[in-house]
């Protein structure tokens, strides 16, 4: 089954890199078998109703996680987020030291070597 999706798209003028799709070919396979498994387990299975109980689950999770974070910084930054901050700052710190080496030690076109 596999193969003759891998068949289909390699023949499409707009897929220009049929060898990446033939190398992704494990990949699609495993997902049909999967399909296949699934669909001869119960065939009421309904993909989409999955998909939505899934992202009620994972929301669900990422509030409490929100809510957790937003409980820890009431009276103020926590210890981890000043340590963030200090890590960023270094980093733009580090950027702005390499971009005036970077202009600096440029060969320009126009200079004479």
């Amino acid at each position: 089954m596999g193969q003759v999706w891998i068949r289909c798209l390699e023949s499409r003028p707009a897929i220009q890199h049929a060898d990446e799709i033939s190398r992704r070919y494990n990949t699609l396979e495993a997902a049909f078998s999967y399909d296949a498994i699934v669909n001869r387990l119960n065939k009421d299975f309904d993909i989409s109703q999955e998909y939505r109980f899934y992202l009620r689950q994972v929301a669900k999770e990422a509030r409490e996680r929100m809510q957790k974070s937003f409980k820890r910084r009431i009276c103020g930054p926590t210890d981890m987020d000043y340590l963030r901050m200090e890590q960023f700052g270094d980093m733009v710190s580090q950027l702005g030291f390499q971009l005036q080496r970077n202009i600096e030690n440029a060969d320009h076109p126009f200079q004479g070597r």
